[in-house]
């Protein structure tokens, strides 16, 4: 399976290319999902990708005093968390800012998960995404990077080109924008590949 970005087999290798370790620190997460099933799933894939999973909720006050407490690597949390998922993302951006606070969401809402990066989301993981591309994905954005998954670049490309719907965020900055425009040609180009 030929992944949409560059991406590290977290079974092999950490990010620098060296083997890993039981020594060294695993990233942190707090996963957010207002359905147990669903949370419990996703900490074990987590869990299995060689991530601490610190803290789940399963709503927003658990959410906030996870993240206050234990200052993860990764804040997860599903678009549809709570009736108010912008402001939350604001929250968990402004407490933890050294966090990468990622949006879970179906690719149909990737148009409104454009709204959540100007206000602090580092990411927009699609629900479609395979255990191994949603771990490599999230060791991406723990690093720094930006990671849209490949099935929403398209509205990504088009919304900060101005050629959509959506004009470019006010928000972000010129390097942000160039990044997130950059992150979905290159999405748009492998996904081309795969289908050649």
């Amino acid at each position: 399976m030929h992944s949409a970005w560059p991406c590290y087999n977290l079974a092999m290798k950490s990010p620098e290319g060296r083997s890993s370790s039981a020594s060294e620190p695993r990233n942190s997460v707090v996963v957010a999902h207002p359905n147990t099933l669903i949370r419990e799933s996703i900490a074990s894939i987590l869990r299995e990708g060689g991530f601490l999973v610190v803290g789940q909720a399963a709503k927003e006050a658990g959410l906030l005093r996870l993240i206050s407490q234990h200052k993860p690597d990764i804040v997860l949390v599903h678009w549809n968390f709570a009736d108010d998922v912008q402001r939350v993302i604001s929250e968990a951006a402004s407490r933890v800012p050294d966090s990468a606070v990622v949006i879970l969401t179906q690719p149909r809402l990737a148009e409104t998960m454009l709204q959540a990066i100007p206000i602090g989301a580092r990411g927009c993981l699609s629900v479609n995404l395979s255990p191994l591309e949603f771990a490599q994905s999230l060791s991406l954005l723990a690093r720094g990077d930006v990671v849209v998954s490949r099935d929403m670049a398209d509205v990504v490309r088009r919304g900060l080109s101005g050629d959509g719907k959506r004009s470019a965020p006010d928000a972000l900055s010129e390097r942000e924008r160039e990044v997130l425009v950059l992150v979905g040609q290159v999405l748009e180009l492998r996904a081309r590949e795969r289908t050649s």
